[in-house]
């Protein structure tokens, strides 16, 4: 083969070579910056989950730690000595007022009725709820001036949430044996035994701007 020959059989393997090493540069180029981005991609998701848990980790813990001593006092105040819920009745002008505080939870459902002295009659009666701290109040028009009047307050566990009746019973089995609720009574669902509370209090037409307390009823007395 002459000098020419091999000249140019070298010119032709020397661009097969660059071409082949142009390919592999621009090949490694394009796939670097697509893991770069990638990689980018999967580090901007992961500072924002890392970040999001961040956030809410301090928060839940405040709650669990909270909630916890809150839910034991709740269902240890059946039986601390202190008085599960006690009021007062007053007559006030044309009005009969109710006022009282509780050792219930937040959002316990309480039914104020206003009825004759004869109990049966009712004249009014709707549903409250213990609210923050403990307080809960109503107030009922007098029709009749002339006449007596006697405000029921009552609580039964067949209607409250289930996070009240955790600490009650779900049939008010805790009330029962609890020492420091008064007004303690029976009533029948279907024949089933629930046992709620029944507080009465005096609004007499000669007793006005005093305020007295709501008593209970017998502990063994049944509706």
């Amino acid at each position: 083969m002459k000098n020419q020959d091999f000249s140019k059989l070298f010119d032709e393997v020397d661009k097969k070579e660059n071409s082949s090493i142009e390919f592999e540069t621009v090949w490694r180029k394009a796939n670097r910056k697509n893991w770069t981005r990638k990689y980018f991609q999967s580090l901007k998701y992961n500072l924002a989950l890392l970040c999001t848990l961040l956030i809410l980790t301090p928060v839940i813990g405040s709650y669990l730690v909270q909630s916890s001593p809150e839910d034991k006092y709740n269902e240890a105040s059946l039986y601390n000595g202190q008085s599960v819920i006690q009021a007062t009745t007053m007559r006030k002008g044309q009005e009969a007022i109710m006022e009282g505080e509780s050792s219930l939870p937040d959002g316990t459902i309480l039914e104020a009725s206003l009825v004759g002295t004869d109990l049966q009659t009712i004249i009014r009666e709707e549903e409250i709820s213990i609210g923050k701290g403990g307080a809960f109040s109503k107030s009922f028009a007098i029709p009749d001036t002339r006449k007596d009047y006697v405000i029921l307050l009552e609580l039964f566990p067949h209607t409250q949430k289930p996070s009240i009746q955790k600490m009650i019973g779900r049939k008010g089995e805790n009330l029962y044996n609890s020492s420091q609720v008064a007004g303690v009574y029976h009533y029948f669902i279907d024949k089933e035994l629930y046992t709620g509370f029944k507080l009465y209090g005096n609004i007499d037409r000669k007793i006005i701007n005093t305020e007295r307390i709501m008593f209970g009823s017998l502990k063994s007395a049944m509706p």
